[in-house]
C-alpha cells in the first residue's frame, strides 16, 4: 500500500509561514562613472581619448554685443554718454571760422546794354570768369597784405563768377568777423585793380600795334601815290617819243621811270602786308566784345555770412555719438564676458 509523502507545504510550519519577513537590506549605490563612461578605477583603454566633464551653460554660452548691452544698460549709456560729451566739447573748442563776401560787377559799359550787342552777355560771362581766376595771382595777394598792413594773408581768399551772370564773388574767410570782413574789401579791391591793370596793359598792348598798322598803312598809301606819280610821268614820256626814235636821254629816263615804279610798287605791296599782319595781331589782342568802359566795379561792401560753429559742434557731436556707441558696445561685452567666466560652476 502506497504511502503519501507529505509535501513540502505541509512540512512547513506555520511560524515559518507567518514569520516577519527579513529586514530589506539597504541597496547598493552604483558606482560613479570614470573617465568615457567606465566605473570608477576601471582604466580607459589605449588610445581612448579621456572626454572633459562639460562646461556648464552660464560659462560656455555665447553672449552677444546686443545682448550684452541689454544686462547692461547703466554701464552702456554712462559710455556712450562721456564720449558723446567729450566729442561735443571737441567740436566746440575748435576755433570758428568766419566768412564774409565781396561782389564785383565785370563789364558793364556806359550807355551800352549787353542785349544791344549780339553776344555780348556771353562773351562778359567768359571775362567774369577769367578774371575770377586773378584772386590767386601775386599781384593780388600783395595788394591785399598792404591794404590790411600784414606780411601774409590772415585768412583765406577765394572767387568764382556767378553762373549766367556777369557777377563775381569775392569770399573771404578767417578767425575773426570783422578780419573775415576787411579780408573780403581788400580782396574785392585788390581784384578789381588787377582787372584794371590787365585792361590797362591790354591797352597799351593794342595801342603799340595800332601805332606800327598806322605807320604801315601810311607807307602804302605814300608808296601807292608816289607809284601813281610815277607812271604818269612815264606814260608823258612815252607820248613824246610815240612814232618817232627816243633819244639815248629819253631812254635813260624811260629806264629810270620804269625801275622806280617797280620799287614804289614792291614797297607798297610790302607795307600793305605788314598793315594785314598788325591788324590780325590787333584783333588777337583784343578781347572779344570787350567793355569800354567800367570794367569792374564794387557792388557795396562786403557783408559778413556766416560761421562754421554750429557746424563743427554737431561734427563733434555725431563723432562723438559714434565713437561712443563703439566704445559701449565693446565696454559692456568684456565686462559681461568676464563676469560669466568667473561665475561658479
Amino acid at each position: 500500500m502506497l504511502t503519501r509523502k507529505p509535501s513540502v507545504l505541509s512540512q512547513t510550519s506555520s511560524q515559518e509561514i507567518f514569520a516577519e519577513p527579513d529586514r530589506a537590506k539597504p541597496s547598493r549605490l552604483p558606482e560613479p562613472l570614470g573617465p568615457v563612461g567606465l566605473p570608477s578605477g576601471t582604466p580607459a583603454s589605449d588610445g581612448a581619448q579621456v572626454a572633459a566633464a562639460p562646461p556648464t551653460e552660464a560659462r560656455d554660452a555665447y553672449l552677444s554685443v546686443g545682448q550684452s548691452a541689454l544686462q547692461r544698460p547703466l554701464l552702456f549709456g554712462l559710455v556712450a554718454l562721456v564720449m558723446v560729451l567729450i566729442g561735443t566739447a571737441v567740436g566746440y573748442a575748435i576755433p570758428v571760422t568766419y566768412t564774409a563776401q565781396a561782389r564785383l560787377i565785370i563789364g558793364r559799359t556806359s550807355g551800352l546794354a549787353g542785349q544791344e550787342v549780339a553776344g555780348m552777355a556771353l562773351a562778359v560771362e567768359d571775362l567774369a570768369s577769367d578774371y575770377a581766376r586773378l584772386i590767386t595771382s601775386t599781384t593780388v595777394t600783395s595788394q591785399v597784405e598792404r591794404k590790411l598792413h600784414v606780411g601774409s594773408l590772415p585768412g583765406k581768399l577765394s572767387a568764382s563768377p556767378v553762373p549766367s551772370s556777369s557777377v563775381v564773388t569775392v569770399t573771404a574767410t578767417a578767425p575773426g568777423k570783422r578780419l573775415a570782413v576787411n579780408l573780403a574789401n581788400a580782396g574785392a579791391a585788390a581784384l578789381t585793380g588787377a582787372i584794371l591793370k590787365a585792361s590797362n596793359d591790354t591797352q597799351a598792348q593794342l595801342q603799340a600795334i595800332a601805332k606800327d598798322y598806322a605807320q604801315a598803312e601810311s607807307k602804302y598809301e605814300s608808296d601807292s601815290v608816289l607809284g601813281g606819280v610815277l607812271q604818269s610821268e612815264l606814260n608823258a614820256l612815252l607820248g613824246n617819243v610815240s612814232g618817232r626814235g627816243a633819244t639815248p636821254v629819253q631812254q635813260a629816263q624811260e629806264s629810270l621811270l620804269q625801275s622806280e615804279i617797280a620799287r614804289t610798287k614792291t614797297e607798297a605791296d610790302a607795307a600793305s602786308l605788314q598793315a594785314q599782319v598788325y591788324s590780325n595781331q590787333y584783333d588777337a589782342a583784343l578781347p572779344p566784345l570787350a567793355p569800354q568802359e567800367e570794367l569792374a566795379q564794387r557792388v557795396g561792401v562786403a557783408e559778413y555770412i556766416n560761421n562754421d560753429h554750429k557746424a563743427r559742434t554737431e561734427a563733434g557731436f555725431l563723432a562723438g555719438l559714434v565713437v561712443g556707441l563703439a566704445a559701449a558696445f565693446a565696454v559692456t561685452y568684456v565686462a559681461e564676458k568676464r563676469r560669466n567666466l568667473r561665475a561658479p560652476g
